[in-house]
């Protein structure tokens, strides 16, 4: 809803009901909650400020299973870039393109449903109920997002129905039960656009021109006119006056309610007159207790100095005072504002400044609330775990109880985000807030169009409450993907779900199910000059018997003992080494590169000891068998030098594959619950060093023994892939020979990559799977996995997709 549309339809709805307000009171009343405390029963404040966020089951505990996959689709979508900066374009293209109805029937169930309580007080209040329930109250909204010419001949009609659903929702909240309610307000909603300027301009520190400040209060105690005030026209002293009117009306039913009011913050070139006016309002209003609260947004630099001024202009006119604390929200437009108009950009330069500033507002109001009991007040309004935490430690500190009358410390988050945060505080005592905003679908889309934004720029917490609801749903979203497949197979039925897949996933990640099908695959991959590789993985064992099973892979000649296995485990060896020498026979015969996959660390040693005895029974003259090794294990370069001198002390060739790794959520799991070091690299960076030294060692090896040598650079990475190009220029090794340098990647995945490179005439590969939709459902489940573990190459390739789409349908880049 933008400033200036009309809340008629809001007002009719609201006005159409005739709400017994005692009777909600005592049917909604949450029960029997101490005289001093602000607990909701059930829920036990934590007094060491230690807060475990990663109980997922416990903070997910008031959402049902759609909740948690409606919540997942959407963080999911917030993290494709496109989809996030033109979302209110694409959505509203696509209200024109359905029509309104459908639109809507599409919306409601779920982004509309993950971000906005609803349209009417029966729909409000169950979501109110359920965030009761886990200990969280509603901090409710009327939704006005965006800047629209408001001065017209209508304009003061617009403004006055912008009061009235204010009041008629101030009303319903107060209505809802719950115990110190609140609501949030954007006065800008209230007057013309222009004013709020003007007065920006004249009064650019209110909290330094006292007088001003009295004056706007006692106009709204006493319904006096101002006369004038700077070089305000006439006709703007008219517009002030019918403003601090309506906000007169809105400060008597937060007096009458005691309903407390957070003032929303904006722009810069407007907050100075949204300051002026809330402190104007504290002065009317916070006599006994902070009723009103303005908005810190602490991205900006000067934010702790001028609260430090806001408190002290409160402290001596007697006042109790209140602050919401954020980080804000508007920071590219702030900064293009600024670049535009030539002046300096009043941002802070990085997020950690964001976060140094925010600390200090912190700090400050809550040694206050500490030193003041009852005077001051503070919301620590924000997504990001940390800050939360340090909120949390620092009550602990000071000795501040998270349910106190006396000392008011607020927790809150937008509803619909970082759920995880909210239901976390609430279930340990803390008093924490939704901010839910209140409309219909039209009117709340431009709202929905910037929590979509707001998701995208707040990556971080994004995927770590992605985390928190995969593990509620069961396990990490990744490795939840083949049950959720699977649950909608037994829901849809297998005929229809196999009709879903099949033109889909399964189309987009497999090769085929029967010859004919993948030879068609295949025929398509070596149209633009690529080979295709398929990979076999196999069980594994102990590396210092190489030669034990490599023997009796070449004479068929059984290992009558192997270490510790028991009778039944040497003779199932034995059948496993006659298939295997059957596969070592079939690609001796073929000339087929055969790729060994590794899996886990507690599978691996027993890989590598089985692809090393097929190197010593197949890898005669040329490198028939590759072994893959994983370079996210930090010991991986050394494996591989140990493997190399191996395969140089028996006189045979030598493959290798190179990756990444794919199971790092599993091994880091295995490692902390067994209570082993963790195997992996602690960063990204790391890995890829690891990768690094992997590709050279091969490299080298390739360019100084041709023909006995071949390095597969199996990577999605479009970095890796470019300096593997850039290694073999520097050691000379062509792009197609005896030299065996090739690429790979997994088939549907980094196609521009595999691509680019078949038609630049290097030796590159598909890895294409094999099989039926039910048979491929568990590589399917991987594959998507995977597809969300390499988010920055996955960008890459939907920016590539788009372009190529909108050359295609529409001619253009």
């Amino acid at each position: 809803m933008h400033r200036g549309v009309s809340f008629q339809k809001h007002l009719d709805r609201l006005q159409q009901r005739t709400w017994n307000l005692t009777l909600h009171r005592q049917q909604n009343t949450i029960a029997s909650a101490e005289r001093d405390s602000f607990a909701i029963p059930g829920h036990r404040f934590t007094q060491n400020g230690s807060i475990n966020f990663d109980d997922a089951e416990k903070a997910c505990q008031s959402k049902t299973t759609w909740d948690l996959l409606r919540s997942s689709l959407i963080l999911n979508a917030c993290s494709v870039e496109t989809f996030a900066k033109h979302n209110y374009q694409i959505l509203s293209w696509t209200r024109r393109l359905m029509g309104r109805s459908v639109f809507n029937a599409m919306m409601r169930p779920t982004v509309y449903k993950q971000f906005v309580g609803g349209d009417d007080f029966t729909s409000f209040q169950e979501t109110v109920s359920r965030l009761q329930t886990a200990g969280v109250r509603p901090l409710v909204m009327v939704t006005l997002e965006e800047d629209v010419k408001d001065d017209g001949p209508d304009a003061d009609e617009l403004f006055d129905r912008n009061l009235k659903i204010m009041i008629d929702c101030m009303e319903m909240t107060a209505s809802l039960g719950s115990q110190n309610p609140m609501m949030q307000i954007k006065p800008s909603g209230l007057f013309p656009l222009a004013l709020c300027k003007s007065i920006s301009t004249e009064v650019p520190f209110p909290s330094s021109q006292p007088e001003i400040v009295e004056k706007i209060a006692n106009s709204i105690a006493t319904s006096k006119e101002v006369k004038e005030l700077g070089k305000l026209s006439t006709t703007e002293i008219g517009e002030l006056n019918k403003a601090l009117n309506r906000i007169n009306q809105i400060c008597e039913v937060a007096m009458k309610r005691k309903l407390m009011i957070m003032v929303d913050a904006e722009y810069t070139y407007l907050n100075p007159c949204l300051n002026l006016l809330t402190l104007a309002m504290m002065l009317h209003s916070n006599r006994s207790e902070p009723l009103v609260a303005y908005t810190y947004q602490n991205y900006l630099k000067e934010t702790p100095n001028i609260l430090l001024k806001d408190i002290e202009l409160a402290r001596t006119h007697g006042v109790t005072f209140g602050a919401k604390l954020v980080r804000g929200a508007y920071i590219y437009k702030e900064r293009a504002l600024a670049k535009e108009n030539g002046y300096p950009d009043p941002v802070c330069e990085t997020f950690e400044k964001t976060t140094e500033n925010y600390n200090r507002s912190m700090d400050i109001m809550m040694e206050k609330v500490v030193e003041h009991p009852g005077k001051f007040c503070v919301t620590i309004a924000s997504h990001n775990e940390d800050t939360v935490k340090r909120g949390t430690n620092k009550m602990a500190e000071l000795g501040i109880s998270g349910r106190s009358l006396d000392h008011k410390v607020f927790f809150a988050q937008l509803y619909g985000m970082s759920d995880f945060i909210s239901m976390s505080l609430g279930q340990a005592g803390y008093m924490t807030y939704k901010s839910i905003p209140y409309g219909t679908i039209d009117e709340a889309l431009p709202y929905l169009s910037r929590r979509l934004n707001e998701n995208s720029s707040i990556l971080g917490g994004v995927r770590r409450e992605r985390e928190i609801i995969g593990a509620a749903l069961g396990r990490p979203i990744p490795f939840k993907i083949l049950q959720i497949l699977s649950w909608t197979r037994r829901l849809m039925g297998r005929s229809v779900f196999n009709a879903m897949m099949r033109p889909t996933v399964y189309k987009q990640f497999v090769g085929g199910d029967d010859f004919t099908s993948f030879q068609e695959t295949v025929s398509r991959l070596q149209t633009v000059g690529k080979s295709v590789s398929a990979e076999i993985p196999f069980p594994s064992s102990e590396p210092e018997v190489v030669e034990k099973i490599a023997n009796s892979m070449e004479t068929s000649k059984e290992v009558t003992k192997l270490g510790n296995l028991s009778t039944i485990e040497v003779a199932q060896l034995n059948k496993a080494l006659n298939r295997i020498k059957q596969i070592c026979k079939v690609a001796m015969e073929r000339k087929l590169m055969i790729l060994v996959d590794a899996e886990y660390t507690y599978l691996n040693p027993c890989l590598n000891l089985l692809a090393l005895a097929m190197m010593l029974h197949c890898n005669g003259s040329e490198p028939l068998v590759t072994n893959t090794y994983q370079n996210y294990l930090k010991e991986t370069p050394n494996i591989l030098l140990k493997d190399i001198e191996l395969a140089q002390t028996h006189g045979v060739t030598f493959g290798a594959k190179l990756v990444r790794g794919a199971y790092i959520y599993n091994e880091r799991a295995l490692a902390k619950e067994k209570g082993y070091p963790d195997p992996v690299c602690e960063t990204f960076e790391k890995t890829t060093k690891n990768y690094n030294r992997s590709m050279d060692i091969m490299m080298e090896k390739v360019a100084k023994h041709p023909g006995k040598f071949c390095v597969t650079i199996a990577s999605h990475n479009e970095d890796t892939v470019k300096r593997g190009t850039n290694k073999m220029a520097e050691l000379g090794i062509p792009r197609s020979s005896d030299q065996r340098v090739i690429f790979a990647q997994s088939y549907g995945m980094s196609d521009f990559i595999s691509l680019s490179l078949g038609q630049a005439g290097y030796m590159t590969y598909k890895s294409i799977p094999y099989g039926t939709i039910d048979e491929a459902l568990p590589y399917l489940s991987r594959r998507l996995n995977e597809n969300s573990s390499i988010l920055g190459g996955v960008r890459r390739e939907r920016k590539i997709i788009r372009s190529a789409l909108g050359r295609r349908l529409f001619s253009f880049n």
